[in-house]
């Protein structure tokens, strides 16, 4: 995960700060939700809220309402994660 925040980092500082942070608040939403602490740890938690925050951080003027925006958009899209887990589960598929 290092490697990856590096070398989004690299490219643009500001989306290495999205995904970052959207991560890691996708994480938190996780750990929130009581959802499996190695789900956590392996990334699922927060690989579809670093996205989403990162996708925030390209289409939209940095501003207080955009940071709030990527927020509310990592944390919907953890929530989002875990609704869908045990739907996508008991198909036998990844909710990715």
């Amino acid at each position: 995960g290092a490697g990856i925040i590096g070398s989004i980092g690299m490219y643009s500082p500001k989306l290495g700060v999205h995904a970052l942070g959207g991560s890691t608040l996708g994480c938190l939403v996780g750990l929130l939700f009581g959802a499996d602490t190695s789900d956590v740890i392996y990334g699922l938690w927060g690989y579809n809220s670093a996205l989403a925050s990162m996708a925030v951080g390209t289409f939209f003027v940095h501003s207080r309402e955009a940071v709030a925006l990527s927020a509310g958009s990592a944390a919907a899209s953890a929530a989002l994660f875990g609704a869908l887990q045990p739907v996508f589960g008991s198909l036998g598929a990844p909710c990715l």
